[in-house]
């Protein structure tokens, strides 16, 4: 008799012991899942797009939209975006911001991590500031950005070829000294240099 009982107890002992185990077994694999589950969440919470690089100031942000480099030109997309409420007009002021020892439209320029550098050959949707009979004030009705309320306004920016060696530099630096009005004329309220640095072109196509 006395041996039945052991016996029935060494069985209740094993029994309990592999119940043990499983259910340690369980809850680790329920906790692991959970934790992964949360890093997941936490990795997919956190990815957000890349932001293009910008410059802001009180009236006004402005946007690198995108860099292209190729033989034939470095071509600079550019969005505008007007913080207040009414009209502002841009351009590119080539005179009215000073970058040491580069005069005229050579202040508008691309350089590369190598010292390749490249001047402002053309500009669509902005023009420059002049004075002449066709254009009597900086600010005039041919060579503004009009940049309404609230609103984005592109403009695009090509400079010379890349003269550079076959293999460009991989990051790029780039100045536009602009000018900020209210209306046509000479009045500015904002003169200065936008400069981004350290870019990695959207596209790079050098023969």
């Amino acid at each position: 008799m006395k041996k039945v009982h052991y016996i029935n107890y060494y069985l209740i002992l094993f029994i309990f012991s592999q119940w043990f185990v499983h259910t340690a077994q369980f809850t680790k694999d329920v906790v692991a899942g959970s934790q992964e589950g949360q890093i997941t969440k936490k990795e997919k919470t956190e990815a957000k797009p890349e932001e293009k690089p910008y410059r802001d100031f009180p009236m006004l942000r402005v946007e690198l939209k995108s860099l292209r480099v190729s033989s034939d030109a470095i071509v600079v997309n550019l969005s505008f975006l007007n913080k207040t409420e009414e009209d502002l007009l841009v351009i590119i002021d080539a005179e009215g911001v000073e970058v040491p020892a580069l005069p005229g439209r050579e202040k508008v320029f691309v350089i590369d991590d190598l010292g390749n550098r490249a001047f402002i050959k053309s500009a669509s949707g902005i023009g420059f500031a002049q004075s002449s009979v066709s254009y009597p004030g900086r600010f005039s009705q041919g060579n503004c950005l009009t940049c309404p309320p609230q609103t984005p306004s592109i403009a695009s920016l090509t400079f010379s070829p890349y003269k550079g060696s076959k293999e460009p530099g991989t990051n790029f630096s780039i100045t536009i000294p602009i000018a900020v009005g209210k209306k046509l004329g000479n009045e500015s309220i904002l003169n200065t240099a936008i400069s981004f640095e350290d870019v990695s072109p959207s596209t790079v196509s050098i023969k």
